[in-house]
C-alpha cells in the first residue's frame, strides 16, 4: 500500500468537502417573521421584517416584544439495504424545542415626515442533531445554521398617502457541522477494482467537524406602502442577499482501521487527525414581498400578500481551502450546487368584533427552494401548508397583549435519485446514496407585547 501522491490524498478529504457543499446552507426566510399579525401590508412596528415602511403610519413610539417556542421532529427512513450489515436501514429522527425572540422599535423622535425604527430578530434557522451511528451520518450528524438579524429602519413620509423606507442590516451568522466520511469507496478505487471493501463499514467512517464558528455581515432592504384610504393599502419590499463567510478549521478525523496500522499515518503525512484552514460560503437569498389589504367592513379586514426567493441565484454551501498540510489542496474551490426559486403565498384574515379585541388566521402555502435530488436528512426545504390562529387584546394605556398559534404541515418528501457528482473533480469518490423517504412537523406558540407610549 502507498499513498505517496497528494491527489490520492485530496481524495480522502473529498467526502467530506463534497458531502457539506449540499447539506449546510441557509434556509428559507421564516413565513411568521414579527408574528401571524405581521404583512408587508400592515402599519406595524413589527411589520419591519416584511416592509421597512410600514414603520411610516406608526404615531408616536411603539415597543414590540415577541417570544415564540418552536417545536418539530424530522424523520428520515433510507431505503435500500446496509451493505455493511445486509439489513434494512434504521429509522432515524431529530427533534428540537427551541425559544425564539423579536425585538422592535420605532419612534419620529419629534419630526414630521421620518422615522426611526430598530429589530432584532432570527430570519431563519436548521438545527439537527441525530444519532452518531444513525443511517443519516453521512448526511449529518448535528450541526446548526443561524442567522440573527439587526434591522436599523429609516422611513419618509411626505403625505397621508405614502411611505418609503430603508434598512440596514446587520447580520450576526452560526455555523457548526459533524458528519461521517464513508472511505470504502475511496479506498476501493485506490487499489482496484479487484479489492473487495464493504461500504459504510464503521472502521472505515472517519468524523468530519467544523467547530462552531460566527462570522457577521450586511445586506439592505428597501420597501414603500401605499395607503389611499382607510379600506385600502399595497405594500412592496426589497430584501437584498445576505452572505456569510466564515473562517475556521475543517478537521477530519483518521478512522480506526488507519488509526491501527501504524504505517498509515506516517505515509499520509498525518496524525489523528488533518486540519485545514478554509472559507466557508453561505447565503441567505434576495426576495421580494408583495400585498395589498383591504377592510370591507369596520370589524373584517383582508390582507393577501406573498414572497418571491430567487434561490437560483444562490449556491448551496462552496469551501474555499486557503492553506493545507497537504501540498496541492491550497487554492482548492468547492462550489455547491445552485438552489432553485421558491414563493410563499399567505392569507390574513382579521376580525375586530370588539373594540378592544380582536382575533385572526393566517393560511400560507411555501413552495421549497431545493430540487428534489439535493433533499438530504438535514435539511427542512418542504413544502408546507402552514394553518395559524391570534388574538390581541388592547388595554387603555396603550398596551396590547396577545397569543398565537400556528401548525405546518410538511408535505413528505419521497426522493428516488441520489446527487450526482461530478467525477472530473472527484474520480476517486461516490458518496453513499441516501435515497428516502423524508417527513416533519412544526408547531409553534407565541405571546407577544405591544406599548405605545
Amino acid at each position: 500500500m502507498r499513498f505517496a501522491s497528494n491527489f490520492k490524498v485530496l481524495s480522502l478529504l473529498a467526502a467530506f468537502f463534497l458531502g457539506l457543499t449540499d447539506d449546510v446552507r441557509a434556509q428559507s426566510i421564516s413565513s411568521t417573521l414579527g408574528g401571524l399579525s405581521s404583512s408587508p401590508t400592515r402599519a406595524s412596528t413589527g411589520g419591519l421584517a416584511w416592509n421597512p415602511a410600514s414603520l411610516g403610519f406608526v404615531d408616536g413610539t411603539q415597543v414590540e416584544v415577541h417570544l415564540h417556542l418552536i417545536g418539530g421532529w424530522l424523520q428520515y427512513d433510507r431505503g435500500g439495504v446496509n451493505p455493511s450489515s445486509g439489513q434494512g436501514y434504521e429509522q432515524s429522527v431529530t427533534r428540537v424545542l427551541s425559544p425564539v425572540g423579536f425585538l422592535s422599535t420605532s419612534t419620529d423622535f419629534g419630526t414630521k415626515h421620518f422615522r426611526f425604527g430598530y429589530g432584532t430578530y432570527f430570519p431563519s434557522g436548521s438545527m439537527v442533531n441525530y444519532p452518531e451511528s444513525g443511517s443519516q451520518r453521512y448526511d449529518i450528524i448535528s450541526g446548526l445554521f443561524v442567522p440573527w438579524h439587526h434591522q436599523f429602519t429609516l422611513t419618509y413620509t411626505p403625505n397621508s398617502d405614502w411611505s418609503f423606507g430603508a434598512s440596514g442590516i446587520y447580520s450576526v451568522g452560526f455555523l457548526k457541522a459533524s458528519l461521517d466520511v464513508d472511505l470504502a469507496g475511496t479506498l476501493s478505487q485506490l487499489f482496484g477494482e479487484s479489492a473487495v471493501i464493504p461500504r459504510e463499514n464503521e472502521v472505515l467512517s472517519s468524523r468530519a467537524n467544523i467547530p462552531f464558528s460566527t462570522t457577521h455581515t450586511a445586506s439592505l432592504a428597501f420597501g414603500a406602502l401605499y395607503r389611499p384610504s382607510l379600506k385600502w393599502s399595497l405594500g412592496a419590499s426589497f430584501y437584498l442577499p445576505t452572505s456569510y463567510w466564515f473562517r475556521q478549521n475543517l478537521d477530519l478525523e483518521m478512522p480506526s482501521m488507519l488509526r491501527a496500522l501504524t504505517a498509515a499515518p506516517i505515509s499520509l503525512g498525518l496524525s489523528q487527525s488533518l486540519s485545514n484552514k478554509a472559507r466557508i460560503h453561505s447565503q441567505l437569498p434576495a426576495y421580494l414581498n408583495l400585498g395589498v389589504r383591504y377592510q370591507a367592513f369596520g370589524y373584517w379586514m383582508g390582507e393577501y400578500f406573498g414572497r418571491y426567493s430567487f434561490g437560483s441565484k444562490n449556491q448551496f454551501t462552496s469551501i474555499y481551502i486557503d492553506s493545507s498540510v497537504i501540498e496541492g489542496l491550497e487554492g482548492t474551490e468547492i462550489l455547491g450546487p445552485r438552489g432553485r426559486d421558491s414563493f410563499l403565498l399567505a392569507s390574513l384574515q382579521t376580525f375586530m368584533f370588539w373594540p378592544s379585541f380582536h382575533f385572526g388566521m393566517l393560511t400560507s402555502f411555501a413552495k421549497n427552494e431545493v430540487a428534489d435530488e439535493y433533499v438530504s436528512a438535514s435539511r427542512i426545504d418542504f413544502d408546507a401548508f402552514m394553518l395559524g390562529f391570534f388574538i390581541k387584546y388592547q388595554f387603555r394605556s396603550g398596551l396590547r397583549v396577545g397569543a398565537e398559534y400556528a401548525h405546518s404541515f410538511l408535505f413528505d418528501r419521497q426522493i428516488a435519485v441520489s446527487p450526482s457528482l461530478d467525477t472530473a473533480s472527484s474520480p476517486f469518490f461516490q458518496k453513499p446514496p441516501s435515497d428516502g423517504l423524508y417527513r416533519a412537523s412544526i408547531d409553534r406558540f407565541g405571546v407577544s407585547v405591544s406599548y405605545d407610549f
